[in-house]
């Protein structure tokens, strides 16, 4: 968990460049999905960090999206 001054690129590039750090202490090993509200500045990190990694937008905000649309 991290908390960050703003929700911009830059910094939940550097929250995913800790955790990659953290998580691959000895071998490299990326999530295969994270599941986000669809900030589009997160989307655009995970894809920078993780290009390999899969993101879907949450059940709660998918039927708030649904609700609304």
């Amino acid at each position: 968990m991290s908390l960050l001054q703003s929700e911009n690129i830059e910094n939940f590039e550097w929250a995913f460049r800790k955790f990659q750090e953290f998580m691959n202490f000895k071998q490299k090993i990326d999530p295969e999905i994270i599941i986000t509200d669809e900030d589009s500045s997160m989307i655009t990190a995970i894809e920078k960090v993780f290009p390999e990694t899969k993101y879907q937008l949450c059940c709660w905000h998918k039927s708030q999206n649904f609700k609304k649309h």
